[in-house]
């Protein structure tokens, strides 16, 4: 049986037969260091994803950093995501910067919860 689970940028491919121990298999992927996202609330509006990025990357590599964007007046919803390349380095950013005050406004930065599967129409 083969599974594939994949990720924004990443695609881990499991190679899993009927009668090997699944355990074991399952283990070594939790071993591996994976991104970890975080939420930005409360954003000022007048923010870009390359100053949110200047804020998160002195915590760490920074793998990405995205406003999310209205798509009807294209303009910011106030919130995004940064993504770390490591699990401690989102938790530094977070203990250093929830809360702070940042263009004027105190962010909130939480772990992203993942995103609930949409229907299929």
């Amino acid at each position: 049986m083969y599974f594939i689970v994949m990720q924004k940028e990443f695609v881990i491919l499991l190679l899993i037969r009927q009668f090997t121990n699944t355990d074991q298999v399952i283990s070594k992927v939790k071993k591996r260091k994976m991104a970890k996202k975080l939420f930005v609330g409360n954003l000022a509006y007048t923010m870009t994803d390359a100053d949110l990025m200047q804020i998160f990357s002195a915590f760490g590599k920074v793998i990405s950093a995205n406003i999310v964007i209205d798509k009807f007046n294209q303009r910011s919803k106030g919130f995004g995501f940064v993504e770390y390349e490591t699990e401690e380095e989102a938790k530094a950013a977070i203990a250093a910067l929830d809360g702070s005050d940042q263009g004027g406004r105190n962010i909130a930065v939480k772990e992203a919860l993942p995103r609930p599967d949409r229907p299929q129409m």
